[in-house]
């Protein structure tokens, strides 16, 4: 979402500035109020072109651009126009795409091949992750150095990369803003320098391979939450032949409190 304004492109980033992102944030997410330094979230939902008209819902992060970080610290942030509200998942890009590369291998077995579309090449989230990777290995080197950049290896990747990210730490990076917070306050300051004073973050990529319940991003922003499927999808038991079975209600006294108030 871009607000498109010669008033904000030749604003100096400062607290007034602030007050319009807040602002413009909190009236496209529906929050009463958006502060400077937290994450928020959106969702993006997907469905599925099968006969369940299965649905995928993912969260999404919200990240802020602006036209005053061209040149600034913060250089890797900046956008022409105005300011914008970017609303990124990986997760349901790597979902739609796959979908599209199937749907164009289908539509290639009826037609002519030499009408095909190209195919996406982001359909799995290993990749995602090399992509990732890259994306923060090239980030833009100022004056104050780089905002984020990729650390050294201290651990086995389960993933496979390329040579020249092989060596370097695939679970964690690091940055001198948060990458998942929507408006950080570092940015509105009128420095062209990064302040002093801003510590080391240790920021994370294990959303796109590390699959536990200790880390719940993985299915919320990874691969993606079903929720909603088709019907015998829903009755495992009747499509399986299963007979219902009889149980007393006294087994279950929660059940049983619980229907007593319906009564």
């Amino acid at each position: 979402m871009l607000v498109l304004s010669d008033k904000v492109v030749r604003a100096t980033p400062d607290q007034a500035l602030a007050r319009v992102a807040q602002r413009i944030a909190e009236l496209y997410l529906l929050e009463e109020k958006i502060e400077l330094n937290k994450i928020y979230l959106d969702q993006v939902f997907l469905e599925i072109p099968n006969s369940a008209h299965t649905v995928y819902r993912w969260q999404a992060g919200v990240n802020y651009f602006c036209a005053n970080a061209d040149g600034r610290w913060w250089h890797d942030h900046r956008i022409p126009g105005g300011f914008a509200f970017s609303v990124n998942s990986v997760g349901h890009l790597i979902k739609s795409n796959l979908v599209n590369k199937t749907l164009e291998e289908f539509r290639a077995s009826f037609e002519d091949a030499t009408h095909a579309k190209s195919l996406p090449r982001l359909t799995d989230l290993s990749v995602a992750l090399e992509f990732a990777m890259r994306t923060i290995e090239l980030g833009a080197s100022t004056s104050s150095g780089k905002a984020t950049w990729l650390l050294d290896a201290s651990e086995t990747c389960p993933v496979a990369l390329p040579d020249h990210l092989s060596r370097k730490n695939c679970h964690r990076y690091a940055g001198h803003y948060h990458t998942d917070q929507t408006l950080p306050r570092c940015y509105f300051k009128p420095t062209w320098r990064r302040p002093k004073g801003l510590k080391e973050i240790d920021l994370d990529f294990t959303y796109l391979f590390k699959d536990s319940v200790e880390n719940p991003a993985f299915a919320t922003m990874g691969i993606g939450q079903q929720i909603r499927a088709g019907i015998d999808e829903l009755r495992p038991a009747a499509r399986s032949g299963l007979e219902p079975t009889i149980v007393p209600l006294v087994d279950y006294p929660g059940l049983e409190r619980a229907l007593s108030f319906a009564r």
